[in-house]
């Protein structure tokens, strides 16, 4: 078995605590900056200021009973007392304007060292999430990333480039470091998908950590955990393993642990990331600049969404504006100084 090499966990270590190294940051911003779908917000009145909240409900409904798809009547956004119109986007193609309001952008990354399927597999696993408009980068086998591609010919014929000299494990490492940096500026649907070899299905807890650092949703496939389960060839279904009788055979499965799924193998991996998608939602509302400020939060008001706890929520407001990388003017989320309540209605 392949190990993760030690610079690719000293790398992600020193992204998640510390300030991360620049190097290959000046390689990549070009590509953050070509990949990023949106342009920088305006509005019909240039006095305000469009807010955006990004919210995942996948850690309540995923095994419970929420509604399929929440719509604008489910959420209220609210500021100084006074009410605004909320825009609701979707990370798939229910229709043309979902999809171009909330793109996804999913970095693939295999660690120095890591099993990979080849380019052919590769690329094909991938066709229906570039069906739904989403962007992928993925590092090569001698390290470099992609751009993000947006269709399995772009993406096969990035993999298929000539490469130059590979990268040593520590470059690669901190390649992969600066890719999850970049990743985390996006103004759009985040998705990290690390595919590692870790025998037995146990968990590497340094991906602990990551989940509670990033607000990128993540994917670990690591072969999952272990779990009981009765089977009975002629109802062919599984039910959950509960003491007593019966024939129960050993199964892995796919598990959450803080945030972090923990994946069986990379076909299940991408049918999961797929199914997903419909939890996640991006909220676009207009606050004029006269009615905005520091002092007051911004309340996000779950309305008739029963089952939903609010403290539970991946919620994150943020706002869009065009920054200076290593001169070059990209795109990218930025934290505005308000506050963000949620607050549920149960009605």
């Amino acid at each position: 078995m392949k190990v993760m090499s030690a610079g690719f966990l000293l790398g992600v270590c020193l992204f998640l605590g510390y300030s991360s190294s620049s190097l290959f940051l000046t390689a990549q911003v070009q590509t953050a900056a070509l990949a990023l779908p949106h342009s920088s917000p305006t509005t019909a009145d240039p006095t305000s200021r469009v807010y955006y909240i990004e919210l995942s409900t996948l850690r309540d409904c995923l095994h419970g009973d929420c509604p399929s798809r929440f719509t604008d009547r489910n959420f209220a956004v609210s500021y100084q007392g006074r009410q605004y119109p909320v825009r609701v986007s979707l990370p798939f193609k229910a229709n043309a304007a979902d999809a171009s309001g909330f793109p996804t952008h999913l970095l693939v990354v295999f660690p120095s060292g890591a099993q990979r399927p080849n380019d052919a597999d590769l690329v094909k696993s991938l066709n229906r999430v570039f069906s739904e408009g989403w962007l992928v980068s993925i590092n090569r086998p001698d390290g470099r990333f992609t751009q993000y591609s947006t269709g399995p010919d772009s993406l096969a014929a990035a993999l298929a480039a000539t490469p130059a000299a590979p990268l040593t494990d520590t470059q690669a490492d901190l390649a992969a470091q600066s890719e999850i940096e970049i990743l985390e500026s996006y103004p759009s649907r985040r998705l990290l998908l690390l595919v590692v070899d870790i025998p037995r299905g146990k968990p590497v807890p340094l991906w602990r950590i990551l989940a509670m650092k990033t607000h990128a949703q993540a994917y670990i496939v690591d072969g999952g955990m272990i779990k009981m389960v009765f089977y009975d060839e002629s109802w062919g279904t599984g039910e959950a393993y509960t003491p007593g009788g019966g024939d129960y055979l050993p199964k892995k499965v796919r598990y959450s642990d803080n945030g972090v799924f923990h994946e069986v193998k990379f076909s299940a991996a991408m049918k999961d990331i797929l199914k997903d998608a419909r939890y996640d939602y991006n909220l676009q509302f207009t606050i004029p600049d006269s009615q905005s400020g520091p002092a007051s939060p911004i309340t996000l008001t779950l309305v008739k969404a029963q089952g939903l706890l609010p403290y539970q929520q991946n919620v994150e407001l943020y706002t869009v504006a065009e920054k200076a990388a290593n001169g070059n003017a990209i795109v990218a989320r930025t934290i505005p100084p308000q506050k963000l309540l949620v607050e549920g209605w149960w009605k």
